[in-house]
C-alpha cells in the first residue's frame, strides 16, 4: 500500500495536477470576492456614459458567497472530472497495468490508493482555497461567519468526494478515458439537474442537493439538520461506489 501511495503520489506532483487544482481553486475564489464586490462598479463604469441604465443593489456578503458556490460547483467541478478520470485511467490507458500488477500487490491497495489521493486533493484545495476567501470577504465585505461557511464548504467536499468516487466507479467498467467523463458528465449534468427539481419529502436528501445546500444553509433556508442527512447519505453512497469499484476491478480483466 506505501509503494502505491508514493507511485500516485509522484505522478500527481510530476504532472503538476495538485498545483492546477490548488491554482484553479485559489483563482476561483478570488475571482468570486472581486466579483462579488466589483461587479456592479464594473456596469457602471462600463456603461456610465450610455443611455443603457443598469440598476444593481450594493452588493453583499451573500453574493461573495453565491459567487464562490457557484464557481466551485460548476468550473471546479469540470475540471477536476477530466483530472480525475485521467488520474484513475493513466495506468490502462497507457498500457502499464500488466506491469504494475507482475509485482505482489493487491487490486484493492490499488484503488484505495487512488481514492485516498483524490479525497486529499479535493479537501486539501478547498481548504485552501477557503480560508483564501475568507480573508479577502473579511477585507471588503462585513459580517463573515466562519462557521456556518466552513461547514457549507464541508458539505460542498462530500458531495464533490462522492462525485469522483462515481467516476472512479465508471473507470473500471471500460479502459478508455472519454467513457467514464462522458458518463460522469451524463449523471453531474442530466441526472442531478432533473434530480434538482425534486425537492419534497426524502427527495430532499437526495444527494445532487448538496450542490445547492451549502449556499442555502448561509441564507439561512435549509436547516442543519436536512444537511446532515444529505451529508450522511452521500458518504454511505460514496462508500457504496468505493466497495463497488473495488469488487469489479478485483474481477476486471487487464490487457
Amino acid at each position: 500500500m506505501k509503494t502505491l501511495l508514493k507511485y500516485d503520489f509522484s505522478y500527481l506532483w510530476k504532472t503538476s495536477k495538485v498545483i492546477v487544482l490548488v491554482g484553479l481553486g485559489l483563482f476561483l475564489a478570488g475571482l468570486g470576492v472581486v466579483t462579488a464586490r466589483f461587479l456592479p462598479d464594473i456596469y457602471r463604469f462600463a456603461f456610465g456614459d450610455s443611455d443603457i441604465i443598469i440598476t444593481l443593489p450594493d452588493p453583499t456578503i451573500m453574493d461573495a458567497y453565491e459567487q464562490f458556490f457557484s464557481n466551485f460547483t460548476e468550473m471546479f467541478v469540470i475540471v477536476l472530472i477530466f483530472l480525475m478520470v485521467a488520474f484513475f485511467t493513466r495506468d490502462e490507458t497507457g498500457g502499464h497495468a500488466p506491469l504494475i500488477f507482475s509485482k505482489p500487490l493487491r487490486r484493492r491497495h490499488y484503488v484505495l490508493s487512488k481514492s485516498l489521493w483524490m479525497s486529499v486533493s479535493v479537501v486539501g484545495t478547498l481548504v485552501v482555497s477557503a480560508l483564501f476567501f475568507m480573508y479577502y470577504t473579511a477585507l471588503l465585505f462585513d459580517g463573515l461567519d466562519v462557521l456556518r461557511f466552513v461547514f457549507s464548504v464541508f458539505t460542498l467536499a462530500v458531495f464533490i468526494i462522492m462525485l469522483m468516487h462515481m467516476a472512479l466507479f465508471f473507470t473500471v467498467w471500460t479502459k478508455t478515458y472519454l467513457a467514464p467523463v462522458g458518463m460522469t458528465f451524463l449523471v453531474f449534468v442530466l441526472v442531478f439537474s432533473l434530480l434538482n427539481m425534486l425537492q419534497v419529502g426524502v427527495f430532499r436528501f437526495f444527494p445532487n442537493h448538496l450542490m445547492r445546500y451549502p449556499l442555502l444553509f448561509l441564507q439561512g433556508e435549509v436547516s442543519s439538520g436536512t444537511v446532515w442527512i444529505t451529508i450522511a447519505i452521500s458518504v454511505l453512497i460514496s462508500a457504496a461506489l468505493l466497495y463497488a469499484t473495488v469488487t469489479r476491478f478485483e474481477r476486471k480483466e487487464l490487457a
